[in-house]
Order: structure tokens, then sequence, then C-alpha cells
């Protein structure tokens, strides 16, 4: 590295090919290095063709609702450590540490170290909802050739003050993104439907549509265009 030299890592380069370029970010007491590299698509191994479509519908009581049958709850890591979080939080908030723009007051030892440990608390937050979204979606990738999505409008769902703070938790956009371009390497295809089609309201069983539907209700959605 530029003024560094040789640094160690804890983990190899998954793929041979040109470095291009790397990004070290900080975060924490950690330090993460995110290399762009240049691979030929032969190189790169892409999950072998089931030619199989699977539906999923999303939601807060149950993360996915999948069309074979199966429910996968998010484990809300933002819900389960928020007394954590606030805890936390209100000590910073007590140590010696500039409280507005002009104020000259330096940080504390103890500011330092209680951010830190907000800080680590953040980032296992994090950790914990990327690896499941990351697990989940990788699994998806891995059964299925033709996956049907909804095409929600989060940025608007997030408007609702209500269900802003739980829809962050699960994190829906994450997980669109994750299926795309998991499913770009691995030659899969991505439907979405639209937004304004019942997915929820739609039973899988007779098709029939509810008109009503509280929160706190589910459908699996079974009826999907799979393109062979």
């Amino acid at each position: 590295m530029p003024n560094l030299g040789y640094v160690k890592l804890s983990e190899r380069l998954r793929f041979s090919g040109k470095i291009n370029s790397v990004t070290i970010s900080p975060n924490g007491d950690k330090y993460y290095a995110s290399f762009s590299i240049s691979i030929a698509k032969e190189n790169y191994q892409s999950q072998p063709k089931t030619k199989l479509g699977l539906g999923i519908d999303v939601g807060l009581k149950s993360f996915v609702s999948l069309s074979n049958g199966l429910e996968i709850k998010s484990p809300k890591p933002l819900a389960k450590l928020a007394r954590k979080l606030k805890t936390k939080s209100r000590q910073l908030s007590k140590k010696q540490h500039p409280k507005t723009k002009g104020d000259k007051t330096k940080k504390s030892a103890n500011y330092l170290k209680a951010s830190l440990k907000l800080a680590k608390l953040h980032r296992r937050i994090v950790n914990i909802r990327n690896d499941f979204l990351h697990k989940l979606s990788s699994s998806i990738i891995k059964q299925a050739d033709y996956i049907c999505l909804e095409d929600l409008n989060v940025k608007g769902m997030m408007k609702n003050h209500k269900l802003a703070k739980s829809i962050a938790d699960v994190s829906f956009y994450e997980f669109r993104r994750q299926l795309e371009y998991k499913a770009k390497y691995n030659g899969k295809e991505i439907i979405f439907a639209d937004r304004f089609y019942p997915s929820s309201k739609t039973c899988s069983q007779c098709g029939s549509i509810k008109k009503e539907l509280k929160l706190s209700e589910r459908f699996i959605v079974v009826n999907i265009a799979v393109r062979k």
C-alpha cells in the first residue's frame, strides 16, 4: 500500500487476475480492503442450471414467503439490540465532548472508548443483517433459474414513520440488490412483478384475492410466469 508498505490480510484473494485498485475502509477498530480485480468470465465459478422458477413475497412478519411453501423470518438485529444501543448512546452523550459547533471542549479518553464500543455494536448489527441476506440470496440463486420478485417502492414505504424502522431493519432493497447482481453473475433471470399486483392478498391454493388485508397477514404467491 502507498505510504504503508506491505499489509497482512486475514483472508486470501478469492479471484486470480489483475488488481486495478483497492479501497481501505475503517469501521470501528477494524479496517477492510475492497479489491477491484479484472478476471476472465470462464474463471468465475457460476451456479449450475436448475430450470426451476421461484416466487418471492417479502414482508415484515415473514421476511420472505416462497412459492414452494417455505417462510423465512429475518433475525431483525436492530430490534433485538435496540435497548443495548440506546444504553450505549446515552453513556456516550454523558462523556466530555464538544456539544455545539463552536465548542472547543476536547474529547475525553472515556468518550473515545465509549464511541468505539458504540461503533462495534453498530457493526455487529450490520454484520448480522448482511450475513443473513447473503446466505439467503445465495441459497435462492443456487436453487432457481427464474426468480419472480415484487417491485416494491421502498423509498415511499420508508416515509411511513410507523414502519420505517422495521423496514430498515430487514433491508428490502439490499436483499433485492444482492439477488440482482448474483443472478447476473450466475446467468439467472429476475422477473419483477408490478408493484400494484396483489401478491400478498393472493391465496396460494385457490388463487382468490382477499380485499382487506391486515399488516400481520401474509399469503404465499405461486402464480408466477416462468420463462423456459
